[in-house]
């Protein structure tokens, strides 16, 4: 703030003009009669350079220019970046406070986000607009809230259209009110606006269905076939399908298609399949620890939040082989890779089978440790 404010009015007012830009080309200060060497040099600015012309300011410097800047700088820049950068693009028509700019740009993604299961992103873009001005996409902001466990924010952002009503039946669902979730997502099915709508309300309708006690296999198979346009959607029925009909060829298969498809996060439901298939002596051990390896080497390759799910997957077959020490390996291994995100329940479950190994291996002084930081 204080160099910005040291700068001559006219330099700081060229260099305010680029506030909201992600990088900047040599053009872009060239433009402006800026140069990077005086900015740099002269008035001591955190800018970096790279290859090529092009020039990245540190995030306190945008941030900077952000507060600075005026209603009409942030509306150019941003129209010049939509294309580009178009969640750059949402975060400045936020700060001047057009929403209806950000639907706009929000309603072509709303589709892949729906089908790759996006949270992260959809509350990016839309939890800073007023609830009013969401229209559309009211009901998506509602589903991304709970399946972050948003709970409360997503119940009260909850309206009729078809996914607020998937968003009233999984909690409904998971409270075990197999009758009312049923109902719900039988009202979603019939206010769908596309396919994707009413394959995911579908879904939630043969969950509670089959909780009820109904026979859905059949209408499992028709969704199999109707989500095949949408791949992601599909893994989850394949995963449905094994919750209802557990059965290793089925998980092997589910997950050789979600590592091909490039879900290796998806991967994980059918490796785990896999394992529990191991215990009821169906499948290859060789086969899981085969496949365990792939998901881990996905994981290390980028998908870097499988790893903790996948090093505790291999610590139970292990403990089924009898090879105490390299499932205490694996369980470290997961327990490590689970606090990063933190995932609670990973690192909870793993903490407990931990404790249930080193008892097995008569070391109770670790299990008292692992038992009191459970505890703790």
């Amino acid at each position: 703030e204080r160099r910005l404010a040291a700068m001559p009015p006219g330099e700081r007012e060229a260099l305010v003009s680029l506030a909201g830009l992600p990088f900047w080309r040599h053009k872009d200060l060239e433009a402006r009669g800026l140069s990077y060497h005086h900015l740099v040099t002269v008035h001591g600015l955190p800018i970096q350079r790279a290859k090529g012309g092009t020039y990245w300011p540190h995030d306190v410097l945008k941030e900077a220019l952000l507060a600075r800047a005026d209603e009409s700088v942030l509306l150019q820049n941003a129209r010049a970046i939509e294309d580009l950068h178009p969640e750059q693009a949402a975060r400045l028509y936020t700060l001047v406070q057009r929403p209806e700019e950000v639907v706009r740009l929000a309603l072509p993604r709303a589709k892949a986000w729906l089908e790759e299961s996006q949270w992260p992103e959809v509350v990016a873009w839309l939890a800073p607009l007023p609830e009013e001005s969401l229209g559309p996409l009211r009901g998506l902001l509602a589903l991304a809230y709970l399946e972050r466990g948003e709970s409360a924010k997503a119940l009260r952002l909850a309206g009729g259209d078809s996914l607020s009503l998937v968003t009233l039946a999984l909690p409904a669902f998971r409270s075990e009110k197999a009758a009312r979730a049923k109902d719900l997502a039988t009202q979603a099915i019939a206010q769908a606006t596309c396919p994707l709508e009413r394959i995911l309300a579908t879904r939630v309708a043969l969950a509670a269905r089959h909780a009820l006690g109904e026979r859905v296999d059949d209408e499992v198979a028709v969704l199999l076939s109707e989500s095949a346009p949408f791949p992601a959607q599909h893994l989850a029925v394949r995963s449905f399908q094994l919750y209802i009909r557990p059965n290793y060829t089925l998980a092997k298969e589910g997950l050789e298609f979600s590592l091909q498809a490039g879900y290796p996060h998806r991967a994980v439901a059918f490796l785990q399949a896999m394992i529990r298939a191991l215990f009821r002596e169906e499948g290859s051990v060789e086969e899981v620890l085969a496949a365990s390896e792939r998901v881990l080497a996905e994981g290390h390759r980028g998908t870097r939040f499988v790893l903790p799910y996948a090093h505790v997957e291999r610590a139970h077959v292990f403990v089924l082989l009898d090879q105490l020490q390299s499932a205490v390996d694996e369980l470290e291994r997961g327990i490590e890779e689970a606090l990063l995100w933190p995932l609670w329940n990973v690192w909870r479950s793993a903490m407990e089978l931990l404790v249930e190994v080193r008892l097995a291996q008569g070391l109770l002084a670790e299990a008292k440790a692992l038992l009191d930081a459970l505890e703790a």
